[in-house]
C-alpha cells in the first residue's frame, strides 16, 4: 500500500466534500452565531471556576464543524454530543463545586445519568425552582435533551443504524442537514 497516496486520496475526498458543504453557508453562519453566544456567556461568567469549560464547548463545536464539512460525519456527531454533555455539565458544576473540583483534577467523571436525573439534575423541578423559576417547562427540556444526547450517542457507540450506509468520505446531504437540526435542538 502506498501510504502517501492513501492519505492524499482521503484529503482529496474531504476537499470535495468541503466544496459541497460550503455551497449554502446559512447553517454554518447560524452555528457560528451560536458559538459567539457561548463566548458571550463565557465573558459574562468571567472568572467563575466553571467558565473555563466554555473553551471545551466551543472547541467541540468548532471541531465538529470541521469534521462535518470534511465528510467525517461520525466524528462531527460525536463532537456535538461532547458539546451537549459539557454544556449540561457546566450547569451542574455551577452549583456543585466539589464535583467540579474533582472533575477538573481527574478524580471524577461527568455522569450523564446523574446530571440529567429528573429529580435532582439540572432540568429537574428542584433545580429549576432554585435557579430559574420562570422556566416552568423543565420536563419538556429534560426530555428533549435526553433524546438529543441519545441520538448523538448512536454515532459514538456505533449503533447499527449509523453504519447502514458506506463509510466513505463523501457528501451526504441528510447527515449534513441532520447535524444542523440537532444543533438547533441544542
Amino acid at each position: 500500500m502506498d501510504i502517501k497516496k492513501h492519505y492524499d486520496d482521503i484529503g482529496e475526498a474531504a476537499r470535495l466534500v468541503r466544496q459541497e458543504s460550503l455551497v449554502d453557508l446559512t447553517p454554518l453562519e447560524a452555528a457560528h452565531r451560536a458559538i459567539n453566544e457561548i463566548r458571550l456567556w463565557q465573558k459574562i461568567l468571567g472568572a467563575r471556576p466553571e467558565a473555563s469549560i466554555f473553551d471545551q464547548i466551543v472547541s467541540g463545536l468548532e471541531w465538529g464543524l470541521v469534521a462535518l464539512v470534511s465528510g467525517l460525519y461520525r466524528q462531527a456527531y460525536g463532537s456535538l454530543r461532547l458539546t451537549v454533555e459539557l454544556t449540561v455539565g457546566l450547569c451542574w458544576f455551577s452549583t456543585n463545586r466539589l464535583d467540579l473540583a474533582e472533575w477538573q483534577s481527574g478524580e471524577r467523571d461527568l455522569i450523564w445519568k446523574e446530571i440529567t436525573n429528573p429529580d435532582e439534575g439540572v432540568l429537574s423541578p428542584r433545580f429549576r425552582k432554585a435557579f430559574f423559576p420562570e422556566l416552568d417547562e423543565e420536563k419538556k427540556y429534560n426530555g428533549l435533551n435526553k433524546k438529543l444526547y441519545r441520538e448523538l450517542s448512536e454515532y459514538v457507540h456505533g449503533n447499527a443504524r449509523t453504519w447502514a450506509g458506506p463509510d466513505d468520505i463523501k457528501y451526504d446531504e441528510q447527515l449534513h442537514r441532520g447535524w444542523f437540526e440537532k444543533l438547533e435542538t441544542y
